[in-house]
């Protein structure tokens, strides 16, 4: 029986001692610290999580051409040593932009002449002359396109692939005399020693594509052809395997013969520009 007069003491616990709450991101709790450090991280590593991510494959038809320039090496060596790094920068800066221009070239040419319409054919050829991968490999480049349509159309556009390579070789040309022209030695005989070697090849491959984050990039035993062609169009020129256009390898003056490539199972027949010097 509660006495009169006094009241009920509350047991709730004193002010200052609340229960901490689980899951508490306080400056002053570990939680939060923990989430600050992932987050660093993630912005620290972003680009390397992004590389492990998995791609959607394709099956794709393309052409592939990888590029090289030769003598490169002794010529960044002996600028970087002579401290004219100015000089091959604008080398460089010359020589990126050669690509573009070729294939622009390309697709200016088939502009329909004045009063006339562009053929559907055309219009196909001159979409597809467009790259659908560039990049950059140190002083080299590789380029896919994607090819669609009949055999007549395929073959349309590997024909302008060789127009563009050609361009290339004629821009590249007029680099190297730019550079060269009033220069002293010995950087005029060192830019002058410099060639450009191409490699080309047609057929199946794999469209790696990594969403929007990454470049879309290709794979396959194409790929590594026109790769392993590059290699041996030295001291400069083409090699091309003879599918990569027959319409147009077939007439032209050149040398045609079967390489055994590395990690290539079967002889690839080729044809090679006669610039090419195969050692035997």
């Amino acid at each position: 029986m509660k006495k009169p007069g006094r009241s009920q003491v509350s047991k709730t616990k004193p002010t200052g001692q609340r229960k901490k709450i689980s899951g508490s991101v306080g400056p002053d709790n570990i939680p939060f610290k923990h989430y600050v450090e992932g987050y660093r991280r993630t912005l620290f590593l972003g680009q390397f999580a992004e590389a492990g991510r998995l791609p959607s494959i394709e099956d794709v038809d393309v052409a592939v051409c990888f590029a090289d320039l030769r003598g490169f090496t002794k010529y960044v060596d002996a600028h970087q040593s002579s401290l004219q790094d100015s000089r091959v920068h604008q080398l460089l800066g010359g020589y990126f932009q050669l690509y573009p221009k070729a294939i622009l070239e390309a697709v200016y040419a088939l502009e329909p002449e004045k009063g006339k319409k562009i053929t559907a054919q055309s219009e196909h050829v001159r979409n597809l002359i467009v790259p659908k991968m560039f990049k950059n490999l140190g002083d080299g480049m590789m380029l896919v396109w994607e090819l669609q349509g009949d055999k007549q159309v395929r073959d349309a556009v590997s024909a302008q692939i060789l127009s563009v390579v050609a361009k290339m070789q004629r821009l590249f040309k007029h680099l190297v005399e730019s550079e060269a022209k009033g220069a002293t030695k010995p950087y005029s005989t060192a830019v002058a020693s410099l060639r450009l070697g191409f490699g080309l090849a047609r057929g199946r491959a794999w469209r790696l594509d990594f969403g929007t984050q990454r470049m879309v990039d290709y794979a396959g035993t194409i790929v590594n052809i026109a790769a392993r062609l590059q290699d041996l169009a030295r001291p400069e020129g083409v090699v091309a395997e003879i599918g990569f256009c027959d319409p147009v390898l077939q007439k032209s003056t050149g040398q045609r013969l079967s390489v055994h490539l590395r990690g290539i199972v079967n002889p690839v027949s080729v044809w090679a520009s006669n610039e090419v010097r195969f050692v035997p």
